[in-house]
């Protein structure tokens, strides 16, 4: 059941325990590493004695679609399929052109793809690397609101306004409309039944 708790915990679920894994591993190639539990919210890894040497490109399996943010060192590095465009921090559609290269010379460079649940992660062996899940919740909501206004002007905005939430939080939104208005509704009306799909999570830190 692992090393003994080092905190001062007397539950099951607050325990901390610190333990090391060791592995001599050849290098330019990718290793696929499944866990036999729940990942760890917080793991680090480093390739020791390869200074000047060839990467590594770990493929870690997470059960989860959840947001995983990268550390080299204290630093926080993004995702390769960051969306540059945006003013708050989202991400491009899944797409296998986002996975590091073995010829990369980025220590960190990182892409999670939700559909598979494989993290693609590079190590060269500079500075220790960590990985944090962060909180997240994925949820769907059924509205009806008036079609004409809704979609104007910023739409995570409007969400936010109507949920209760800070427009910084919503990382990833999704309107889809049902297609179709209330029967012996008003010519007035342009209320319209729609379902949002979203994902409310936290900014990423800088440091870790």
């Amino acid at each position: 059941n692992g090393p003994q708790d080092w905190s001062c915990c007397f539950g099951y679920a607050c325990q901390k325990r610190v333990s090391n894994f060791y592995s001599i591993i050849a290098t330019d190639m990718m290793y696929e590493i499944h866990l036999t539990s729940t990942p760890p919210i917080h793991m680090r890894y480093r390739l020791k004695h390869n200074d000047g040497g060839n990467p590594v490109l770990l493929k870690i399996y997470f059960p989860k679609p959840q947001r995983i943010d990268i550390f080299v060192g204290d630093r926080f590095v993004a995702p390769n399929n960051i969306d540059l465009t945006s003013e708050s921090f989202a991400m491009l559609p899944a797409d296998d052109k986002y996975i590091p290269s073995l010829s990369s010379q980025i220590e960190g460079e990182n892409y999670f793809d939700p559909t598979t649940g494989f993290l693609y992660l590079l190590i060269r062996g500079t500075e220790p690397v960590d990985y944090k899940i962060q909180p997240s919740v994925v949820t769907k909501v059924g509205a009806t609101i008036d079609i004409d206004n809704f979609f104007e002007g910023d739409v995570a905005g409007n969400i936010a306004a109507l949920l209760g939430i800070d427009p910084s939080n919503i990382r990833v939104t999704k309107v889809v409309r049902e297609g179709r208005k209330k029967r012996f509704a008003p010519t007035w009306d342009s209320s319209e039944d729609i379902v949002l799909e979203l994902t409310i999570e936290p900014p990423p830190l800088a440091n870790l």
